[in-house]
């Protein structure tokens, strides 16, 4: 976005932030659950009501959608509270996922999803891929470069509801072909070691 301002391109420097890849590993899932992840806030920025209107219209049978994340304002409380009343397979968690174990967040998923408008990263991005999980994101946020479209996840861009309903049926349909592109994601962000920042 700085280049389409009219930055230079030779002036900007990339640095990456790293994670913990002690803690974010590859886990084999524990279920069959077809399971949406969402770790991000609850509000605007973060796109979650672009999430919650793709997930309702996909209308996977037997998935479920979990958000670890809290809400800060009452439009967003409002906006879980009137989906959770109609999709009980719409849930909420709290939980630190640095500190929690990867089994009992990442490693639950079956695809893991950052909506956002505008994130300048996005940690959630590499510590899923890291975790073994195919990511669909958004191409606003910074951390979507760190996805191989149609191989480690799927870039799409922001506000698009229908392309985030084709790439969960995708993925609710094919789902061999979605762990094998969770397989390719900790190769590729190998590079993202703290201990090499």
């Amino acid at each position: 976005t700085f280049v389409e301002r009219g930055a230079r391109e030779a002036a900007i420097t990339v640095i990456p932030i790293g994670i913990d890849l002690a803690h974010f590993h590859a886990v084999p899932r524990t279920d069959d659950v077809f399971r949406v992840l969402a770790v991000a806030s609850i509000d605007p920025r973060k796109g979650m009501v672009y999430l919650l209107r793709a997930f309702a219209q996909a209308a996977l049978p037997g998935a479920e959608l979990v958000i670890i994340g809290g809400t800060g304002d009452r439009w967003s409380r409002a906006l879980m509270a009137d989906y959770r009343t109609r999709h009980p397979n719409i849930r909420v968690e709290a939980m630190d996922v640095a500190a929690t174990p990867v089994t009992r967040h990442y490693g639950r998923a079956s695809v893991v999803v950052h909506p956002a408008l505008e994130d300048g990263f996005g940690l959630v991005i590499p510590q899923a891929l890291a975790c073994g999980r195919p990511v669909i994101a958004t191409r606003q946020s910074g951390a979507s470069e760190h996805i191989r479209d149609g191989d480690t996840g799927f870039v799409i861009e922001a506000r698009d509801v229908d392309a985030l309903v084709d790439r969960l049926r995708w993925c609710h349909a094919h789902p061999q072909d979605c762990a094998e592109m969770g397989a390719r994601g900790p190769a590729s962000v190998a590079h993202l070691s703290e201990r090499a920042h």
